[in-house]
């Protein structure tokens, strides 16, 4: 896998860097999920960082000799970090990721590490997955769908349709909902 390496702005990078400050490991901490996304649409779009869109500060960190789960109240956002998790490497921890709008970090030093597959997606705006669709990663495709405004990938819109209603029993579907993510029309 390839990864291509980024810098952000002086700006988004200096406002990022202060979110490490309460981190304490001896591993390599990177800021993952929503922070990641609107990061590479900022280094490969051309983007503004929606600052606002960011309800929660997700991070993983590489290497370590520890692993515990902080699942902390940062005022009305959420800060959950993975110490030592079981990634070795940058490329290990893409490696486990379920799409490839998702194959994104971020280091303290503003620089933003992404797959070849999630610069492909981001250019053509198009989800596809890493790995066969299970219902979960269906629910989080339509997600990212209406979040990012990108399309699904054929062999992924079929596996939706394939699904059916029945993507809305999945369990993420009802936090999806109940905080404004998706709506019961997404899965008709």
């Amino acid at each position: 896998m390839k990864i291509h390496v980024f810098n952000l702005p002086s700006e988004v990078r200096d406002r990022l860097s202060g979110w490490f400050t309460h981190l304490d490991t001896d591993g390599e901490p990177l800021l993952i999920g929503g922070v990641a996304r609107e990061a590479l649409k900022v280094v490969l779009l051309g983007e503004e960082f929606a600052w606002n869109a960011i309800n929660d500060r997700d991070f993983t960190v590489i290497g370590g000799s520890s692993y515990q789960r902080d699942l902390s109240p940062h005022g009305r956002r959420r800060i959950e970090v993975e110490y030592g998790a079981h990634h070795k490497t940058i490329r290990s921890y893409m490696a486990t990721r379920d799409l490839s709008i998702n194959q994104i970090a971020v280091d303290r030093h503003g620089r933003v590490f992404a797959s070849g597959g999630a610069v492909k997606a981001y250019r053509a705006k198009t989800i596809e997955a890493i790995e066969s669709p299970t219902s979960r990663m269906l629910v989080r495709a339509l997600r990212f769908r209406k979040e990012l405004g990108f399309r699904l990938s054929k062999p992924l819109w079929k596996s939706v349709i394939a699904a059916g209603e029945t993507l809305r029993w999945e369990p993420v579907a009802d936090r999806y909902i109940s905080e404004g993510l998706l709506s019961m029309e997404d899965f008709q």
